[in-house]
């Protein structure tokens, strides 16, 4: 959580500014859940649940699949924790991971 001091209440929060959220997003001010971003470009009003002063922003970001199986694959089968019934990459064991989470600075923008 992350809590950001608000001068005036026409705020808008720009998920772009995030620099760049790989692969969902869901937005929550004063534990008030505003919306999943999933697409540019990534933003959303927040006007309504911002107070002046003190605020609690919190930025869940949701990782794919892919990842946690790329990833899996990196530790031996007894400690896994994902699996799947079809091998989708099993020809990409050595893949590098791919870039995930939010990835940028967090800004808020009037």
């Amino acid at each position: 959580m992350i809590q950001v001091a608000i001068l005036t209440l026409a705020v808008m929060l720009y998920a772009s500014s995030l620099g760049e959220v790989n692969y969902l997003a869901e937005v929550m001010v004063n534990d008030q859940p505003l919306g999943v971003l999933w697409k540019p470009p990534f933003r959303i009003d927040i006007t309504d649940a911002a107070k002046a002063g003190a605020n609690d922003v919190v930025v869940d970001v949701t990782n794919v699949w892919k990842k946690w199986i790329l990833g899996g694959w990196k530790f031996p089968e007894a400690e896994r924790v994902t699996w799947t019934l079809y091998p989708f990459y099993r020809d990409d064991k050595d893949a590098p991971l791919m870039d995930s989470g939010l990835l940028g600075p967090v800004r808020l923008l009037s």
